[in-house]
């Protein structure tokens, strides 16, 4: 006797979907998957991002931890005794006296000398009197320009 086919029976009480139907279902499951995808996205760069913001805080304590002590630097140099040691100390510079000292020939001795000079090159020495001011005039002028002003005690602006 011949045995009934099971696999046709089922196949009969199954019927095909419609195709309408079929579209339907793998589009839905489609946009499942789209939207489970789109929520791991979500979360790596929501992670990713906190990681950055807790990068980011910690440089901004480093920064502002710097930037206090900085303006604790800038107002203990506000102090003309704590500038002087700076400079002393950092930039190797050299406390000088508000008024530098000057020698003074007495007129008399400085008009014989004059006289002797001249008697013996009078034209030299008239071409040395005029290159030492000439000389003065551009030393006096590059100590201007570069903030050496005879007159310019410490601490003082122009």
């Amino acid at each position: 006797m011949k045995r009934p086919n099971r696999t046709r029976s089922r196949r009969r009480h199954l019927k095909p979907l419609p195709l309408r139907t079929a579209i339907r279902i793998v589009l839905g499951l489609g946009v499942l998957l789209i939207l489970g995808l789109a929520q791991l996205h979500v979360r790596f760069s929501l992670n990713t991002v906190q990681r950055e913001t807790r990068r980011l805080q910690a440089l901004q304590r480093t920064l502002s931890s710097e930037v206090n002590a900085l303006r604790g630097e800038t107002e203990s140099l506000k102090h003309p005794e704590v500038l002087f040691e700076y400079g002393r100390r950092e930039l190797g510079m050299v406390r000088y006296g508000p008024e530098p000292e000057t020698l003074t020939v007495p007129r008399d001795v400085r008009r014989r000398y004059d006289v002797a000079r001249s008697i013996i090159h009078p034209r030299r020495v008239e071409e040395e009197r005029g290159g030492l001011r000439r000389a003065g005039q551009w030393l006096q002028a590059v100590g201007n320009r570069i903030g050496l002003a005879p007159e310019a005690a410490a601490g003082e602006t122009h």
